[in-house]
């Protein structure tokens, strides 16, 4: 099969679209006709329903108007008109909602500005000095391995080691540089001989200032400070791990001097000493006496004489040096110095001094403290034979109650025997049924047969009970009889 050109291809494809086009043409064309005759067709049948009505409307009679049912025109003319305004101002309101929306949301999105010349300037100096320290370091590096010839380089020797002696000031001069590719044998290592740290560091001061000086040009960045800071750490850590001496072995790491505990506890006991001080009272502190008897009595050796005493005894209550004594001075009116509720406060005083003065143990007597002890002693004797009294008599009421409880409990067991016993003996309730039934149907068969007889029902039995009523008296007549006759 031979290939197509691309014209022909071409042409094909436009052949084919041509084909899908008028076959749309086709379509639309069939689609307005069976519209147009459906439409016609639905229009002949509303006519002649409408000439049909028209025609049974002429022949019925005009005596009264029926409405047709399931005739909607009157609704649907009848129909509220729709609310186009009130639609409108709704469409209106969500439209200026949306637009408020999306005023708020372009305002709230952040836009980015300009970097100010203050912000990238000092990084883009720092990068500058980074570069050019870097390029001094290559040259310098490169002229050093074109130097160290007369070592040959060794493919079993990192060169991680030596690259560190060659970038670290302090180190020895290495004339090794190592082999770039030797970082592909980790397992061999070259054991370095750290130098001694006895000379002086001649470069110390110079590095200072260049530390210096770039941290004066760095950015004030807190992110970039910290970061730089643990660069710093890392190769310091880097530096003493490969360049430092040895740990020493068998001793301790000892990170700081020993303390003097002789002197900590000397200034513990000093600290102690004066928190004591501040913490100690500075009044002497003494006995607080109510009244000045108590004072007088407890002064010198009176008081050593009388501590067993007042151990036995309570003390008497007399009054208080700070209580003033208003007997030797003149009346004062009180209405004219002092308010309602300050004489009221001084009435009360005294009154209750007056009081505790006339209750104190001082006033009274042996015979009367005697006597008193006599009523108590009687007192409580009253009471406790009360209290035994109380408790016999609720003892003999809980022994009532225990016999009248069982005589109870009796009668209540022996009613409820006698019920269960009546309940057990009489006929059950399906029984009583069966028995009224057979009863009912019984008079019925009886009053059927009376009727089949042709007898009245109400005769009937007011005979019988005119008989039974003569067959009682004459019972009753032969048992009085027999009665009489039976003494003789």
């Amino acid at each position: 099969m031979a290939k197509r050109t691309s014209s022909e291809s071409a042409l094909a494809m436009e052949n084919l679209e041509k084909l899908h086009h008028n076959r749309a043409k086709l379509l639309t064309v069939l689609q307005r006709l069976y519209d147009y005759s459906r439409t016609q067709e639905q229009r002949q049948m509303s006519s002649a329903a409408e000439l049909r009505a028209h025609q049974r409307g002429s022949e019925r009679k005009r005596s009264c108007t029926v409405p047709e049912p399931f005739k909607m025109t009157i609704r649907d003319e009848t129909a509220p008109i729709q609310a186009l305004y009130a639609k409108r101002f709704t469409n209106e309101l969500l439209e200026d909602h949306k637009r408020q929306e999306a005023a708020h949301r372009a305002k709230a999105h952040f836009k980015a500005g300009t970097v100010p010349p203050s912000t990238f300037l000092p990084i883009y100096q720092q990068m500058e000095i980074c570069r050019q320290d870097r390029r001094q370091f290559t040259t310098a590096h490169s002229r050093e391995i074109l130097a160290s010839v007369v070592k040959p380089f060794k493919l079993t020797e990192p060169s991680a080691p030596t690259l560190h002696k060659r970038r670290c000031r302090s180190a020895p001069p290495c004339r090794n540089p190592g082999f770039s590719h030797a970082i592909s044998f980790p397992n061999m290592q070259e054991i370095v001989q750290p130098r001694p740290h006895s000379g002086p560091n001649l470069d110390k001061g110079a590095r200072r200032s260049e530390q210096l000086l770039r941290l004066s040009k760095s950015p004030i960045d807190p992110k970039l400070r910290m970061r730089e800071a643990l660069n710093t750490r890392k190769t310091a850590l880097r530096h003493r791990r490969i360049c430092a001496s040895p740990p020493l072995n068998f001793q301790p790491t000892i990170h700081r001097q020993i303390p003097d505990f002789d002197l900590l506890q000397r200034n513990f006991q000093r600290k102690l000493n004066a928190r004591k001080l501040k913490n100690s009272q500075v009044v002497t502190v003494r006995p607080f006496n109510l009244r000045t008897s108590m004072s007088r009595s407890a002064a010198g050796s009176e008081h050593a004489t009388t501590h067993h005493k007042t151990d036995q005894t309570p003390p008497k209550l007399t009054r208080s040096r700070s209580a003033p004594n208003f007997e030797n001075y003149p009346p004062v009116d009180l209405t004219k110095m002092y308010n309602k509720t300050t004489r009221l406060r001084i009435q009360s005083n005294q009154q209750r001094r007056k009081d505790l003065e006339s209750k104190a143990p001082g006033h009274t007597n042996d015979e009367h403290d005697a006597m008193v002890a006599e009523l108590k002693e009687q007192i409580q004797r009253l009471v406790a034979e009360e209290r035994i009294k109380h408790s016999l008599a609720q003892l003999e009421k809980r022994k009532q109650h225990k016999v009248d409880t069982a005589a109870l409990k009796k009668w209540y067991t022996e009613k409820l025997a006698n019920l269960r016993k009546r309940v057990f003996s009489g006929p059950t309730l399906l029984e009583r049924q069966k028995i009224l039934i057979a009863e009912q149907s019984l008079e019925s068969r009886f009053k059927q047969i009376l009727q089949e007889a042709g007898l009245d029902q109400n005769l009937f039995l007011s005979s019988t009970v005119l008989e039974s009523e003569g067959s009682c008296d004459g019972s009753t007549r032969s048992r009085s009889h027999s009665v009489e006759q039976s003494p003789e």
